[in-house]
């Protein structure tokens, strides 16, 4: 069977080589000032967007990508051309970043400027940095490498809106007083009364509606909440965390720990490196609770109608077999890149008689002892269904289109996330003696 090929896989840019004449000692390369300066021509040449001053400051084919700071959008542009292109179509939020600051962070900040002296040729360095304007805050990424002149210029800029300066979120110092102390005669509720008000939209709307309340989902709620911005999830699952709660028996997250964060509440310090799906969906559940977010789950969207003279969304919800009609501005759908099965079409389909499952839905290995099984994909659900096949008596076969290159999580994740996951080494998984009965 040949399955019908509709993909288009990504091609990776390599970074940049150069053969340096007189490479310096690296014991010589004082990291702070060479970023420093950069970011001080990078600040003028801001201002002055030319093809020419970018050049002093970019590699000819570096890329910039800009997540909100300087327009309402995300954008990555490659190559100087382009990049000055960019900025001279954003020459207000250029004007206010070069009247503000671009700097390296401020304080006793963790993740200092790292120079990388792996390449036998080159030298590159990666710094975090902060941006200020009168309105925005942000932070970004520059990744500069030493060319052949012994210039270090930037092959990799990455800038992102972080908040707005006059809304500012209720945290820190800003955060809700929360007692409800003297009078209350004007507002006798109390915070029950309250945030059951808030949960029911009974005579008012959310300002936004989010579709799915997955992390993305209740990251994006939560955010908004801080902002004082009236903001409804819902989610047609019984329970927030079903997304999880209902997958197959052994799935344990990929990722480690501190990689999944959401905002403002970290996962505990005793956290496992690899969540449990049943122990993700409990997280999300209570993530609920503790931030206070308005979720309907049992909830679906049966129609939306969008008024562009009023800028206002017009949409007929389903609750528990009931209508409900809100009318936000702005939606978020957050179904996640694989909310939906993908099952491709096959050549001869109809001659195998067997039962056809997605990952999504499946179950009990164990009823399928002693059978054949082939697994169509060879990413990380169909190598954990292989696996229960196999400790339950089946025999499973991958079929995986490219070629195949298995890696351990010890070693695979610290080179594909790098810093990351750098304390897996130190903290390095259980054997199954040490797991809890």
């Amino acid at each position: 069977m040949i399955p019908d090929s509709t993909s288009h896989p990504l091609t990776p840019v390599p970074f940049p080589s150069f053969d340096v004449k007189d490479l310096p000692d690296p014991a010589t390369i004082d990291v702070t000032k060479v970023v420093t300066d950069f970011l001080a021509r990078l600040k003028g040449t801001i201002r002055e967007p030319s093809v020419q001053n970018l050049k002093n400051v970019m590699l000819p084919d570096g890329f910039w990508r800009d997540h909100l700071f300087f327009s309402w959008d995300l954008r990555t542009v490659r190559g100087v051309h382009n990049v000055s292109d960019y900025l001279k179509d954003h020459y207000l939020g250029c004007e206010q970043l070069y009247n503000g600051r671009f700097a390296l962070p401020t304080g006793n900040y963790k993740r200092q400027p790292t120079l990388d002296t792996s390449k036998p040729k080159s030298y590159n360095i990666t710094a975090f940095v902060e941006l200020e304007s009168d309105l925005r805050l942000g932070e970004g990424v520059v990744r500069l490498f030493l060319d052949s002149e012994n210039n270090w210029k930037a092959f990799t800029i990455y800038t992102a809106l972080t908040s707005l300066r006059k809304f500012p979120e209720s945290i820190g110092p800003n955060r809700p007083h929360g007692g409800l102390h003297g009078d209350q005669s004007a507002d006798p509720r109390n915070w029950r009364e309250r945030l059951d008000y808030i949960n029911t939209f009974t005579d008012y709307s959310p300002s936004v509606l989010i579709v799915g309340a997955g992390q993305a989902g209740l990251s994006v709620a939560a955010r908004l909440r801080q902002l004082h911005i009236p903001t409804l999830v819902i989610d047609k699952a019984a329970r927030v965390g079903d997304i999880w709660r209902k997958r197959y028996h052994s799935l344990v997250l990929h990722d480690p720990v501190w990689y999944d964060h959401l905002p403002y509440m970290p996962f505990p310090k005793s956290w496992p490196i690899f969540t449990p799906k049943d122990k993700m969906a409990d997280w999300l559940e209570h993530y609920v609770a503790a931030m206070e977010i308005s979720v309907w789950t049992n909830t679906q969207v049966a129609s939306s109608n969008y008024d562009q003279d009023e800028n206002i969304w017009t949409v007929q919800l389903v609750k528990n077999g009931e209508k409900r009609t809100v009318k936000p501005s702005h939606i978020v759908l957050c179904t996640g890149h694989s909310g939906e099965p993908y099952i491709p079409r096959f050549t001869n389909r109809d001659q195998f008689k067997g039962p056809v499952t997605h990952s999504s839905r499946w179950s009990e290995p164990e009823r399928l002892q002693g059978r054949r099984v082939v697994i169509i994909g060879a990413g990380n659900s169909a190598h954990d269904i292989a696996q229960s096949l196999y400790a339950n008596g089946a025999f499973p076969t991958i079929v995986q289109r490219s070629s195949t290159q298995v890696v351990s999580s010890e070693f695979g994740l610290p080179a594909l996330l790098g810093s990351l996951v750098s304390r897996i080494h130190q903290n390095p998984i259980p054997s199954a003696a040490r797991l809890p009965v």
